[in-house]
């Protein structure tokens, strides 16, 4: 199975996972974490003294861990857990796609709202209160039994 994400560990600066520069027992390129599609994890040891699993030094290239495992490198510094993030790359596959969807519906929609559909404009008799505010809409005005009293405030003139 082929990682999603691979976390290099060791003392060495380009290390994904830094260990303690100043302790001679870590290598500076010490082990490296798969993490798999599925959630499983993969640690390879690439060091000269070793890494151990809870207590048990892997004798072999590579051992499956799991996040309550407890890592010791070089039996000496522990591995913090919380420092290593699981990413799910297919969530923000989701996310992305979920906007393009929304972003298009809103598109259509204003397409049909100011294209297709009709807006009766007041032009045509009977002019209705919704065509008067239409056609005052910047202005402040109140609408009552169908008549517009519109007020401008520039010039304190009234209608």
């Amino acid at each position: 199975m082929k990682p999603i994400k691979t976390i290099k560990i060791g003392r060495h600066e380009s290390n994904d996972y830094k260990l303690d520069p100043s302790n001679d027992k870590t290598s500076r390129d010490h082990a490296i974490l798969y993490i798999n599609k599925d959630g499983s994890m993969v640690l390879e040891d690439k060091s000269t003294n070793g890494t151990f699993i809870n207590g048990n030094k892997i004798v072999s290239d590579k051992r499956p861990v799991k996040r309550d495992d407890l890592i010791k490198f070089a039996d000496q510094e522990r591995l913090d857990w919380d420092k290593i993030k699981l990413s799910t790359p297919s969530n923000s596959g989701k996310f992305v796609l979920g906007f393009v969807i929304l972003l298009i519906l809103g598109l259509l929609g204003y397409v049909l709202y100011t294209k297709v559909i009709p807006i009766n404009s007041c032009d045509s008799e009977p002019c209705d209160a919704i065509c008067i505010q239409k056609k005052y809409d910047k202005s402040v005005g109140l609408i009552c039994n169908a008549y517009f009293l519109k007020v401008n405030f520039g010039d304190k003139n009234c209608l």
